[in-house]
Formats: C-alpha cells, sequence, structure tokens
C-alpha cells in the first residue's frame, strides 16, 4: 500500500462499491495507518487512495443496515462513494479509531466526552477512572494517568443495564458470552445518553439501556455471564505465571486455571477470579 507514504495497513474488509456509472462491483476496503485505500480483489493492486485528511466522514446509511458513505474532500471539490458491508460496524469501528486524522473541520464532531467515574473492581472495592465516549466506543482511562486501561467498542457491547442501587450505577456487558463491568458515573443520565447518541450516528445502530435493572448483588454473582456456572470456573488444572500488562508497572503474580470450558484468571492471595 504505497501510494500514501508511510500508510500501514491496519484491517481490510470485501466490499461492494455503489457506482452511478458501473453500477455494483466488488472491492476491498483497506483501513491504513495514514489512509483509506480501495483495491482490486483479483490483483491486489490499490485503485484509489486517500489520506485521512481528505476523509470528512464515513458514515452509515439509514437505507440499509450494510450500507455506508465515505465522504472527501480535496481542495474545494466534495466527493461521496458508497459502498455496501457484511461487517459494517467492524469497518466503521477500524475507521474511527484514525478519526484524528481525519479532515481538521470535522475532527471535532468526533472528539470524545469525559466523565468522572468509579469502576466496581473484581475486589468488590471502587477503583476511580474515567470514561471517555468516543465515535466507535467507551474507554476506560486511569484516573493517575489517563492512559487507556479498556476499550469497550460499541459493536462488541451485548446490551447496557441500569443498577437497582444506585442511580449512578451502569453494566456494560461485553464478550460474547455476558461479560459484566459495572461503572458508576457522576453524570449517568448523560453519559448513557451520549453512548446512545454517538452509537446511532457513528455506527448506525441502537443502544439503550435495558429495562429490567439489576443489583449488586445479582452483578457480583453472573459476573461472568454464561462462564458463572461451577463447570467454568472449577479448576483440571492451575499454573502460577506472572501477568505482563500495560496497567502494571512491574509483572503481577496470577493463577492460570483451566477448567472445562475456558481459562481463569485468579489473584493469588484472594483465589478471586480477576
Amino acid at each position: 500500500l504505497s501510494m500514501v507514504e508511510g500508510n500501514e495497513e491496519v484491517a481490510r474488509f470485501l466490499v461492494t462499491k455503489h457506482s452511478i456509472w458501473k453500477g455494483k462491483y466488488k472491492r476491498i476496503l483497506s483501513i491504513g495507518s495514514l489512509a483509506v485505500c480501495t483495491l482490486s480483489p483479483q490483483t491486489l493492486e490499490i485503485t484509489n487512495a486517500w489520506p485521512y485528511n481528505e476523509v470528512t466522514n464515513v458514515l452509515p446509511s439509514p437505507k440499509a443496515n450494510n450500507e455506508f458513505a465515505l465522504h472527501l474532500r480535496k481542495g474545494k471539490k466534495s466527493d461521496k462513494m458508497n459502498f455496501s458491508c457484511d461487517h459494517r460496524a467492524d469497518l466503521l469501528t477500524q475507521a474511527f479509531k484514525y478519526s484524528s486524522l481525519f479532515a481538521a473541520e470535522v475532527r471535532k464532531n468526533h472528539s470524545s466526552s469525559k466523565y468522572e467515574a468509579f469502576k466496581y473492581h473484581w475486589s468488590e472495592t471502587k477503583i476511580r477512572c474515567y470514561l471517555t465516549v468516543r465515535s466507535y466506543g467507551v474507554m476506560q482511562l486511569d484516573y493517575a494517568t489517563e492512559k487507556c486501561a479498556a476499550t469497550y467498542d460499541f459493536k462488541d457491547i451485548e446490551c447496557l443495564s441500569l443498577v437497582e442501587d444506585s442511580n449512578k450505577g451502569c453494566v456494560i456487558q461485553t464478550g460474547g458470552f455476558g461479560r459484566k463491568h459495572l461503572f458508576f458515573v457522576d453524570a449517568c443520565e448523560d453519559f448513557l445518553g451520549t453512548v446512545s447518541d454517538k452509537c446511532t450516528y457513528f455506527l448506525g445502530f441502537d443502544l439503550k439501556p435495558k429495562r429490567d435493572r439489576i443489583s449488586i448483588a445479582n452483578f457480583s454473582e453472573l459476573r461472568l455471564g454464561s462462564c458463572s456456572v461451577d463447570e467454568a470456573v472449577t479448576s483440571i488444572a492451575e499454573f502460577v505465571v506472572l501477568k505482563h500488562h500495560s496497567r502494571h508497572h512491574e509483572p503481577i503474580k496470577r493463577i492460570l486455571c483451566i477448567s472445562e470450558r475456558c481459562i481463569v484468571e485468579r489473584d493469588p492471595s484472594t483465589y478471586a477470579i480477576t
């Protein structure tokens, strides 16, 4: 992908390009570190390349749940290209991770909203943090350093739930197996509204809290989703390991457990599932 110097490919998707003149035909759309490109599926040759500073937006179409438009501007000339893709949410998520490089006049539309919050830790303590809502998901930041501790892409969020015990509590459920993450957000209603608005506008689907609320006790019991049952957390074999992660200044000791259904990480001092 050499048409934009220094560009490195991050992800590629098979898409259908919708052209007024040529009709519909297949292309590979490549999301790169500096540009977005299209390639011929037959030869893998680049057919078009646009540096991100020429991209004014990439937006889902309200007409169909697999269509989106790439908005471009070069000098005073504007253009819009229409595509469809079976993995639209994944494609848009990857593209929006480079929205800080989009054309200057639209970067503010992708700016994040920041909220003070507490994460309910596996040790049943509350850890102070920030939650930022971006065009593609929610990012949890360390309160002291503001470095990213976790990211919850909208496309991976199964549902949102409010908490019975607190008007500041909300649960983000992710992972494909119902894994739950509990936060207490100072402006919870505004936070959830921002999540809903950005998900609808940028990814094209609704993401609103369920009607049924969850208690903190039920959250603790069902935190691991479908892996909360005995056969998922009962060890067949265990290994003491050192975990290396950006959240920790030094490697930390953990117990890695093999069960009938999954791999479980435990804290060696409490044997709690982390």
